[in-house]
């Protein structure tokens, strides 16, 4: 058994390259496969980012639009509120004036 691999001798360099040739070549191959599908799932999610920083940017306006618009319209109420009284208080008194006349 030994003498027959002492026959063979040592291993050819071209043997040696012409695999590691073929090693390389499959994994060049698995490499451009990876960076292929990369690729075409890139593409959607690119377009999702897209959309997304999108209604970020319309939730953020939203949002600052109801803070400001909200005390502005608590304010106005407030004011309408106090106004709409004082016209109760002096009809009231009004009415009360003219009783005791």
């Amino acid at each position: 058994m030994y003498a027959h691999a002492a026959e063979a001798g040592p291993p050819c360099p071209l043997d040696v390259t012409e695999r590691l040739g073929e090693s390389m070549a499959a994994c060049r191959l698995s490499l451009d496969n990876a960076g292929a599908e990369w690729g075409r799932s890139h593409k959607p999610l690119a377009g999702q980012l897209g959309q997304l920083q999108n209604l970020h940017r319309w939730l953020k306006w939203k949002a600052t639009a109801a803070a400001l618009i909200t005390p502005a319209q608590l304010l106005g109420g407030g004011v309408w509120l106090t106004m709409h009284h004082a016209r109760v208080i002096r009809q009231n008194q009004l009415s009360a004036d003219l009783m005791k006349a």
